[in-house]
């Protein structure tokens, strides 16, 4: 149903799906590859690299608004719990 809206768009598709069905190739290989303990790593990190662009724009505006702490800070935890689970298992 998503598909079908957004085709209705009139919004480039083929790009963002490869670069979806990319990462989930990426994940699965290290899914795979490295087990669980690897797999929370790479999705720690994804978090950082996902964040990384809004954190950068934050910190370099005056005045940023329209922040949510709430949401950053669910975020921010989730990313840590990932990379910690990876970490130490």
């Amino acid at each position: 149903l998503v598909l079908r809206y957004l085709h209705l768009s009139g919004l480039p598709l083929r790009g963002p799906l490869a670069r979806g069905a990319a990462w989930v190739a990426v994940l699965a290989a290290v899914g795979a590859g490295g087990g669980w303990p690897l797999f929370g790593i790479v999705l720690g990190w994804s978090y950082a690299v996902q964040l990384s662009p809004s954190v950068w724009t934050a910190y370099r505006t005056d005045r940023p608004t329209g922040v949510s702490p709430g949401t950053w800070t669910l975020i921010s935890v989730e990313g840590v719990l990932w990379g910690m689970y990876g970490w130490w298992n």
